[in-house]
């Protein structure tokens, strides 16, 4: 996938840890995605910085700084806490993306689905209308669970409708977690035609 799109991809450490394979790992992954300040020092420390993506929630201020020491990009759940964190992050190397929400879910478990009415979890369009998105450099996304690519298809298409004229003002794209590639089965020949096609049109 690596080779024929260009794309990176990354070990959710929230999903696996066991640090003791991650020498076997790191040859075919750019790096690690993290959603705490520990795991965003686990990957730095086992993987290196090339890439190391940090998401969470919610921000602690006492933690911000060694976050951004050891990321490369760092994505945030909602414009209260962009616009909490803004200075410090523009005045760093790291690049600021926000977490979107779609509205719009494969999940068929609600305890897991991201997206169902109550979420807080992701900025929704209407909510991204008036807001100055001047030192945002990416958008991440994330609605799969161990899903397979016609899902990831069918929500990019919901992604590009809503959002899809943010793309061409962004630096990168996080398709989030959740993707089911390492099964047999998965049709990794449509996942590189779609990612090919995102690079190419935006």
């Amino acid at each position: 996938i690596r080779n024929k799109t260009g794309a990176h991809i990354l070990l959710a450490l929230k999903g696996f840890s066991t640090y003791s394979l991650f020498p076997s790992l790191r040859p075919f992954l750019n790096g690690t995605s993290a959603s705490s300040l520990y795991e965003t020092k686990l990957g730095h420390d086992m993987f290196g910085k090339n890439h190391v993506h940090t998401y969470s929630p919610a921000y602690k201020e006492n933690e911000f700084k060694q976050i951004l020491d050891l990321s490369t990009h760092v994505s945030f759940n909602s414009v209260s806490q962009w616009q909490q964190f803004k200075k410090t992050i523009c005045n760093s190397t790291v690049s600021a993306g926000l977490r979107i929400n779609p509205e719009y879910s494969e999940v068929k478990i609600p305890l897991y689905d991201p997206c169902i009415e109550a979420s807080r979890l992701g900025i929704r369009k209407n909510e991204l209308q008036e807001m100055d998105l001047t030192g945002i450099e990416g958008l991440h996304f994330h609605t799969l669970c161990e899903s397979q690519f016609p899902a990831l298809e069918r929500t990019v298409r919901v992604i590009e409708d809503k959002f899809g004229h943010l793309f061409h003002h962004v630096k990168w794209l996080n398709l989030g977690g959740g993707h089911h590639i390492t099964d047999p089965n998965y049709d990794i020949k449509s996942l590189c035609t779609l990612l090919i096609r995102l690079r190419q049109h935006y």
